[in-house]
């Protein structure tokens, strides 16, 4: 039988697996998983950030463009002139 095979296993019972990894492997997986999530922790960076700023400034309003919905006003925006095109690429789908 192939490894991971399991064979003579019974309806509505529990089973439980114990995996142990390999050292090496598993820091090769952090690495891969860091490199994936470095964009969106970027953005959640940049998203606390503008929320941080605004609140210094008396502005009740942050930049939503950054979460893909293009800013209303003005003097909440990080990027005004560029705001759709901000918004679109964190997920806005346009009109």
């Amino acid at each position: 039988e192939p490894e991971g095979t399991f064979l003579k296993l019974e309806k509505d019972t529990t089973y439980y697996v114990y995996v142990v990894q390999d050292a090496s492997q598993e820091a090769k997986d952090r690495a891969a998983m860091q490199e994936r999530n470095a964009s969106q922790l970027a953005k959640e960076k940049l998203a606390f950030d503008a929320r941080a700023e605004a609140a210094e400034s008396g502005i009740a309003e942050s930049c939503s463009c950054i979460y893909g919905n293009p800013c209303t006003d003005e003097y909440g925006c990080k990027d005004w002139t560029n705001r759709y095109a901000v918004a679109k690429e964190n997920g806005w789908k346009g009109f």
